[in-house]
């Protein structure tokens, strides 16, 4: 690509001042950034414009090495997010002590309209936006950072400021969904003609998509474009794998992936179950193939010590049920189109239950629907943790009648579902960790 010096050049007019101290270098983006907007050329070529070219014309030779400096050459990036951050935080009390007096709140405040105001990437601030939020609750309320309920108050906040209000502002167009949609490498599925009949706000309109990996599903377009939320059957594989780890983790051995229930109970392939399925009024009855279905994790002979000195030998499986294992309105569940199909998904839940039961496996549910999202799954593991050892424990009593053998974890102890350094990078790590 060639480099757009004319647009670079009126950029720059418009953030360098004349006196050095007035120029504001929290404004300026990187060189790599700079790189992106103005013919997406690589830093080198973006410096060498702005220091034998640019800043020589504008200045002179001898103040050009100075603000160069300034503005990037001496630049610490952590630092400059850093004030960037502090600053949106003091932005952020006085739109939420607005909120909290009930007063009007301004309509540039939208995620695009802020990414511009604090020079950051759109795809950050939401993530800004939730942290504030969070901590927000937490010191005006007094809400317990582990209660679970504090994420979907965060969410509620923000669905309500960020979505529905902003919506109301600006409506997306057709046009402009489909060119996101393309730009991740999916197709949209939902027609114009569809589009344009539903009768919600535009970003609240549920649309059909498929992934670059053919996956179809449903998802509400504001969770698309400003959440960053894909194709549920993806998600879920991540969020599978998390649990995985934690289970690895927790019971000290090496949890076997996507098993057969034919393989883990030694039953035939062909072993079916009937559920009798009342949903809305109808019933229907439902055969399932147990021997076909699979559990997410499963480990056999697992033996562990009880405080009676007993040594008991268990079989464990871990299940992560997405948000279509629970939601019951077609329309919002990512996977079932009707009714039926989604009768056919709690016939499948409650015939591996069942069998499950039969055979005394300790089979833990991790259910998105109940509030353990991707997000939850990473950076609130305390909850998930404690959630696996109370279905460990509780169904060990069941099966064997006592409670002579108890999981316990330690909240201190803090490992990485990522297998990765560092939590926060998460675009990047979670691709690597797939």
């Amino acid at each position: 690509m060639k480099l757009q010096k004319g647009r670079l050049e009126r950029f720059l007019d418009s953030h360098l001042k004349s006196e050095i101290k007035d120029i504001e270098i929290s404004n300026i983006p990187s060189l790599s950034q700079l790189g992106r907007k103005f013919g997406n050329v690589d830093p080198k070529t973006i410096s060498q414009f702005i220091k034998d070219q640019y800043l020589i014309r504008k200045y002179g030779s001898e103040r050009t090495k100075s603000i160069y400096n300034k503005c990037w050459g001496s630049r610490n990036p952590r630092k400059n997010i850093d004030e960037k951050k502090e600053l949106f935080s003091v932005y952020m009390r006085e739109i939420m002590n607005l909120y909290k007096e009930g007063k009007e709140l301004p309509n540039d405040i939208g995620v695009r309209s802020l990414a511009r105001k604090f020079n950051v990437n759109r795809m950050t601030i939401p993530n800004w936006i939730k942290k504030f939020i969070n901590q927000w609750l937490i010191n005006e309320f007094q809400i317990n950072s582990d209660n679970i309920e504090l994420d979907k108050s965060t969410n509620d906040i923000y669905d309500e400021i960020w979505g529905i209000r902003c919506n109301k502002i600006r409506k997306i167009k057709f046009e402009e969904i489909k060119k996101i949609i393309l730009k991740r490498g999916g197709i949209l599925l939902t027609s114009k003609t569809e589009f344009d009949s539903l009768e919600e706000i535009p970003t609240e309109r549920y649309i059909k998509v498929k992934c670059g990996k053919n996956h179809i599903f449903q998802i509400k377009i504001r969770c698309l474009i400003y959440d960053y939320n894909w194709c549920s059957t993806c998600n879920e594989y991540i969020c599978e794998k998390i649990l995985r780890y934690y289970m690895n983790n927790l019971f000290n051995t090496q949890f076997n992936p996507q098993v057969r229930l034919s393989k883990a109970l030694k039953i035939s392939i062909k072993n079916k179950i009937t559920q009798n399925i009342s949903f809305n009024d109808k019933k229907y009855d439902i055969t399932v193939h147990v021997g076909r279905q699979r559990y997410d994790c499963f480990v056999s002979n697992l033996k562990l010590k009880g405080k009676d000195g007993k040594i008991y030998t268990l079989m464990i499986a871990g299940e992560y049920d997405g948000i279509q294992h629970s939601e019951e309105d077609p329309i919002k569940n990512p996977y079932c189109r009707n009714e039926y199909e989604i009768a056919r998904t709690k016939a499948r839940d409650l015939a591996k239950n069942k069998i499950s039961a039969e055979n005394t496996i300790i089979l833990i549910r991790i259910k998105e629907f109940k509030g353990f999202n991707r997000r939850v799954m990473i950076y609130k593991q305390g909850l998930v943790l404690k959630e696996i050892t109370k279905q460990f424990n509780s169904q060990f009593n069941t099966i064997y009648g006592h409670n002579n053998l108890r999981l316990k974890f330690n909240p201190n102890k803090m490992v990485n579902p990522l297998g990765i350094k560092s939590l926060y990078e998460r675009r990047g790590p979670i691709q690597k960790f797939l």
